[in-house]
């Protein structure tokens, strides 16, 4: 926070919202926040929910005035990027955390002791709209940049062969 507030001053954050998995009321907060903010600059929407119905994506405010970035790698989150609705997919990748919690309930099922290992930074991949805006070179730690046709293929990829490349 002290980062974001010395970066950008005169930021104001809003209080998170709450679609609760359903997209109408992710479609109706959406359409408050812009009423109610007329200077919103931008917008970032977590969970894939927020995203999921028709109403949500359609309440998306104009590009031009809102930058709004989605945490999501959802198909539809994807197109949305291809036609300029989103600025930005911010992907987390979840395989590990997927993995262990896979180990840790085989153990309680087998009624055997479980270490739980160190935490796991899954890192997140920055996923634009071409190739001619990706930051090619800006990858840092577990921060990967792509354009939204590779992640494409590496989540054709993962959905083919399970690969741990996604």
């Amino acid at each position: 926070d002290r980062h974001l507030r010395s970066s950008a001053p005169d930021l104001i954050l809003l209080k998170p919202l709450y679609c609760e998995a359903d997209s109408k009321k992710a479609a109706a907060l959406i359409r408050k926040t812009i009423a109610e903010t007329p200077d919103l600059k931008g917008l970032l929407l977590l969970g894939e929910w927020a995203l999921a119905g028709k109403e949500a994506r359609e309440a998306l405010p104009d590009p031009k005035k809102v930058t709004t970035v989605a945490a999501d790698i959802s198909t539809d989150a994807r197109e949305l990027l291809r036609t300029g609705k989103l600025a930005r997919l911010v992907a987390p990748r979840c395989v590990e955390m997927g993995r262990e919690a896979i180990k840790a309930l085989e153990a309680l099922r087998q009624e055997t002791k479980f270490e739980f290992g160190a935490p796991i930074d899954t890192g997140y991949d920055v996923i634009y709209k071409d190739f001619a805006v990706r930051p090619v070179g800006q990858e840092r730690g577990n921060i990967r940049a792509f354009s939204v046709g590779e992640y494409d293929d590496r989540w054709q990829r993962w959905m083919e062969k399970g690969s741990d490349d996604l």
